[in-house]
């Protein structure tokens, strides 16, 4: 009887269409991954033109990283990616003299697999430190 009650359960969210434990509906978590993902990104310049990975503080005053890619997600949205790139520029220090929003393509496989992945890179905004 045991075993019929936990069979059932187990079945039960995706009967219904909900999402539940043990089995999840969520698409992020139950549908196959695209071949190619494209990513809204914050990327600091230094002195010699070379690109600095920014921390999700920097990018967005949040540790969280899901939060700094929301940040840009919705300041791109908005049509604000130049003010947003200003505000970042002013939060580098010395080392970092600006920045670049843009647009990236990644190949999904390549990107998770930590191997060159980029297809496509789009600039958005460019902006300057003007601080200190």
């Amino acid at each position: 009887m045991a075993t019929v009650g936990l069979l059932i359960a187990l079945v039960s969210p995706a009967v219904r269409d909900r999402d539940g434990m043990p089995l999840s509906t969520f698409p992020m978590y139950a549908a196959t991954r695209a071949e190619e993902s494209t990513f809204i990104t914050a990327t600091g310049v230094d002195t010699t033109g070379a690109p600095v990975t920014l921390s999700a503080l920097t990018i967005s005053g949040s540790r969280d990283r899901l939060i700094a890619q929301s940040f840009l997600n919705d300041a791109v949205r908005r049509g604000d990616e130049a003010s947003i790139c200003r505000d970042i520029a002013d939060r580098l220090d010395a080392s970092v003299r600006g920045v670049e929003i843009a647009t990236e393509r990644h190949n999904t496989v390549a990107r998770l697999r930590g191997e060159e992945s980029l297809v496509e890179r789009t600039v958005l905004a460019e902006c300057e430190r003007t601080s200190g």
